[in-house]
């Protein structure tokens, strides 16, 4: 209201009384025609509060969906460890088996060639006695 007078007493130092009240009432005009089509561009405070609510909505429901999506990714991860421990465990008894099996056959085979040694050397012991018999014979007669 202060500039429309200021404006007007500008104005009427060139114009009429008349010519100034109808400038600055197209200025007027021009100024609330521009403000009527603009108002809507406008954020007001409760623009802005409806905008706060919504995204501090859309953060809550973010901020749950992701602690769902850690805990199943969590229990998924719980499974798969627990799933791995159970089939190493299973993988380990069955080496334990394969390696028992190993250990029990290659004691067998040992004792297979203790028998062996044990048949050989009794053999060269006859020989030997026998070798020893026939010198002594040979060098009484």
């Amino acid at each position: 209201m202060v500039a429309e007078i200021e404006l007007f007493k500008i104005l009427k130092t060139r114009f009429t009384d008349s010519e100034a009240e109808s400038i600055v009432a197209s200025i007027e005009q021009k100024v609330h025609s521009s403000f009527e089509e603009r108002k809507n561009d406008f954020s007001t405070k409760d623009d802005i509060s409806k905008l706060e609510i919504r995204l501090l909505e859309k953060i809550a429901e973010t901020n749950h969906s992701t602690k769902d999506d850690i805990s199943k990714l969590e229990i998924r991860l719980l499974e798969k460890i627990a799933e791995t421990n159970h089939s190493t465990k299973d993988d380990i008894s069955k080496l334990e088996i394969r390696l028992l099996e190993k250990i029990a056959e290659t004691n067998q085979r040992i004792t297979e060639t203790k028998a062996e040694v044990i048949k050989w050397m009794f053999i060269f012991w006859i020989g030997q006695l026998a070798s020893i018999i026939a010198i002594i014979k040979f060098m009484a007669h």
